[in-house]
């Protein structure tokens, strides 16, 4: 049976026992959802406040950054850290534990972590967009438009499907060409294709704060109001995904690979 397991996968299958797994995957999920937590932090709010007119993007950053800096406990006491922390942690756990599982019981771990991660990170995820975008926001709080959730939740499932899966699929193939090894071509590919995504994903985001800002709008303005901002968001938005699903997404995959190789040598 194992003759026939040759997908990009099946060199894990020498990892250690599930159990450990696990636990080496929600400590390396949750040291890269801490890493990425602050800047992500800084952009959301900043594209938020900018969307709704509160204060311009790059003041937005700039106050950010200074709060993280000079009051370091007051920002990550702050909901929008917690929240953004909760998101990345998560949505890290289930890529990891998830494609761990799959392993273990010699699965091709490609679908189950794909709908797996996007469940739990548009769950997480929106739930976020929700209370910031509110706490946020200019207007009196009231129900969340249908179509934001649409929006969202269609931005979430193309960037984690760019973030988690196709960078190890891509990867594979460049590496079948003999002219670059896997892993390599698989950290290259995680940090290009969250990026190339926000062409698609970052009007999709706008838009949906935009239908909560402003539900009088037509979709000429709403037009106008996407040309005004998509520029300056798309460029904060893929240095935020840099980082988010890019280098986090190396970081991760390197300390799951040393813990699993220091893991074996004390089983050894």
């Amino acid at each position: 049976m194992e003759e026939s397991i040759q997908p990009h996968w099946v060199d894990k299958l020498a990892r250690v026992s599930l159990p450990a797994c696990l636990v080496s995957d929600v400590a390396c999920a949750l040291v890269s959802g801490f890493a990425v937590a602050p800047f992500c932090t800084i952009v959301d709010r900043s594209v938020i406040q900018n969307a709704n007119g509160a204060v311009p993007l790059w003041q937005g950053v700039k106050n950010g950054f200074k709060t993280l800096l000079t009051k370091p406990t007051t920002f990550m006491k702050s909901l929008e850290f917690k929240l953004l922390f909760m998101v990345y942690g998560a949505t890290y756990i289930a890529a990891n534990t998830s494609e761990s599982i799959c392993v273990n019981q010699h699965i091709d771990p490609v679908i189950p972590k794909l709908l797996t991660t996007f469940v739990v990170n548009t769950a997480v995820g929106i739930y976020k967009d929700k209370r910031l975008t509110q706490h946020f926001g200019t207007v009196k709080p009231t129900n969340f438009p249908i179509n934001s959730y649409l929006l969202f939740w269609t931005r979430d499932i193309i960037t984690i499907a760019f973030a988690f899966t196709f960078p190890k699929i891509l990867g594979k193939k460049l590496a079948d060409t003999g002219k670059v090894k896997e892993k390599d071509a698989i950290k290259m590919f995680q940090i290009m294709c969250p990026l190339m995504i926000q062409f698609v994903a970052t009007p999709l985001h706008l838009l949906g704060l935009d239908l909560y800002n402003n539900p009088q709008r037509t979709m000429g303005q709403r037009g106008t109001f996407l040309r005004s901002v998509i520029a300056e968001t798309l460029v904060v938005r893929m240095a935020r995904f840099l980082p988010a699903y890019g280098l986090a997404g190396v970081l991760n995959i390197v300390m799951r690979d040393n813990l699993d190789a220091a893991l074996r040598k004390m089983i050894e």
